[in-house]
């Protein structure tokens, strides 16, 4: 039995990453209409899922990112924002956060 875990720990170490799980409990914006929300949050899941999938973030994202809260910061928006605009822009500000968290942490 453990030499299979090995043998299988292995093959992950040599495949790459071949997964990204991630949760997220609570994701804070202020500033914005609540009636947007959903559709905010829509177009963030897809966004944020799109930017884990592709192969750059499975080479830079090896490593597990436990974090009770990760700021990702300001982003400015213009005034005439779509709420699909602000969810993609959302995705990049937490994917840059967990990008240069998993870089410091290295």
């Amino acid at each position: 039995m453990r030499r299979d875990r090995r043998a299988a720990n292995l093959q992950k170490m040599r495949g790459g990453v071949r997964s990204i799980e991630m949760q997220i409990d609570e994701l804070v914006l202020h500033g914005l209409p609540a009636a947007d929300r959903y559709v905010i949050g829509d177009a963030f899941l897809l966004e944020i899922e799109q930017m884990l999938n592709t192969s750059a973030s499975r080479t830079s994202l090896k490593q597990n990112i436990d974090q009770a809260i990760i700021d990702a910061g300001r982003i400015t928006l213009a005034p005439s924002a779509k709420p699909i605009l602000v969810g993609k822009q959302v995705a990049r500000a937490v994917y840059g956060s967990l990008n240069k968290f998993g870089a410091r942490s290295r």
